[in-house]
């Protein structure tokens, strides 16, 4: 029997078609778990190895900056995409986001509870021991911070000199006093290893006291040299000491994960340790796979949210300029295609040493190993990386520890290979730093 005798003549304009009724006003999304991200740029001085968005604070420039920040936010929050997201962490990153008033930080909070559903289970803020007072710790744990970031760096004042960091131990144990007083039970240490002079029993040195600090959390770094920063000069012109060989790095990071692991760390990130219940919220949304949406405000701040990643103007001016006109700071945005949400889904979970196979198979309806056959079979083959076949989860082996960016880079697609992540970077260095530095180079030659 012919099934189209009769002409069906109704015009198909959607599917499918038998919707559901929704409430008047209700969102048209399922709302979902997120973070965000709140970058405040500005420090007193500009450390040597920063290469981040940042920029010395000047009268007035604070305020400016914040007028354009609490537009962006605003703006957002009368989106649908922000109210198909409940924002359970947020963390606010620099730059040097102590050096905000507690009225300033009340403010930027309360445009942010006002724009956006929050249920925040956890709220760091990013502190500097030079800008962070006992008073002021105390007014941010009553503004809602229950989390803080300490970025010490290192516990030895010729280290701190050597990176160009403007506080030394005696600030770092001032502010490492009143932790425990003031209520936050939960607090990071950043630590940078690797720098020229350094040695490994230095290092150890270094890990003794950051255990001894009672932190929770301990984010350790290896040193990367980042062009167009003073550190770079420094380098060029000869003026630090020699850099520490590939063999000195690699034993530097065995003692990370041995010092730490002995003392009740878990490494669970490429850079992260944590005591058991202390890892961060804000890791576990940004980089655990399966990832979850993220967004960012402020200069240099990137997002990952509606199948988009997208990064904001980095400069400060220009992102201040960006919002007055267009109300957001967003510059650079790509759509992800199907296919780099799996490659996605891969590069940042291996940052967090765990990937769960079953996950994949429910977003994308494939096995990872037919997506990426030869690159888990590479890894697999050659002990970076194992498969759990209870867990059914692949892990980071040890071998793979070091070399988590390496591998991470293997499941990079053809637009993002040979490419680095700089549109969140901005020089932290003008003429009179390359001139100043050309003349001292000439002075050592």
């Amino acid at each position: 029997m012919n099934s189209f005798e009769v002409k069906d003549n109704e015009f198909v304009a959607y599917y499918p078609v038998n919707l559901e009724e929704r409430a008047p006003g209700s969102c048209l999304y399922e709302v979902e778990e997120a973070a965000f991200y709140v970058h405040i740029p500005f420090c007193d001085a500009i450390c040597d190895y920063c290469g981040f968005p940042v920029a010395r604070k000047k009268g007035g420039s604070v305020d400016r900056y914040l007028e354009a920040l609490l537009l962006e936010i605003s703006t957002y929050g009368k989106s649908d995409s922000a109210r198909a997201k409940k924002f359970i962490c947020g963390h606010f990153g620099g730059g040097t986001p102590s050096i905000l008033e507690a009225d300033q930080l009340r403010r930027v909070l309360g445009v942010l509870r006002h724009s956006l559903t929050m249920a925040v289970a956890e709220l760091t803020l990013e502190a500097n021991p030079l800008s962070l007072t006992e008073d002021k710790a105390h007014s941010y744990r009553e503004a809602g911070v229950n989390r803080l970031s300490l970025g010490i760096q290192s516990f030895s004042d010729e280290t701190l000199k050597t990176i160009g960091r403007p506080h030394r131990r005696k600030d770092v144990d001032a502010a490492l006093k009143f932790m425990p007083k003031i209520g936050f039970d939960s607090f990071s240490i950043d630590l940078i290893y690797g720098v020229p002079g350094q040695t490994t029993e230095g290092l150890k040195n270094e890990f003794r006291h950051a255990i001894e600090s009672g932190a929770t959390h301990i984010s350790a770094f290896r040193l990367e040299v980042i062009p167009f920063t003073r550190l770079a000069l420094r380098r060029g012109a000869g003026l630090l000491p020699p850099a520490l060989s590939d063999r000195t790095l690699d034993e530097m990071d065995d003692v990370c994960s041995t010092m730490l692991g002995a003392a009740g760390y878990t490494q669970y990130g490429a850079f992260s340790f944590a005591r058991t219940g202390f890892e961060s919220l804000h890791n576990a949304i940004a980089f655990c796979a399966p990832q979850r949406q993220y967004v960012g405000f402020g200069n240099g701040a990137y997002s990952f949210a509606d199948g988009y990643t997208y990064c904001n103007e980095a400069q400060v001016d220009a992102y201040i300029e960006r919002v007055s006109v267009y109300s957001r700071g967003t510059r650079y945005a790509s759509k992800l295609s199907v296919r780099e949400q799996m490659e996605r889904y891969w590069i940042l979970g291996i940052k967090m040493r765990s990937v769960p196979r079953a996950p994949f198979i429910a977003q994308f309806g494939l096995e990872p190993e037919k997506v990426f056959s030869s690159q888990l079979g590479m890894l697999c083959d050659e002990g970076y990386m194992s498969l759990d076949i209870h867990a059914d989860v692949y892990i980071v082996n040890a071998k793979g520890l070091s070399r988590i960016n390496n591998m991470c880079k293997l499941f990079y697609g053809e637009r993002s290979q040979g490419h680095r992540q700089v549109r969140q970077f901005e020089p932290t260095i003008d003429v009179r730093d390359v001139m100043y530095f050309v003349k001292r180079s000439g002075e050592h030659v």
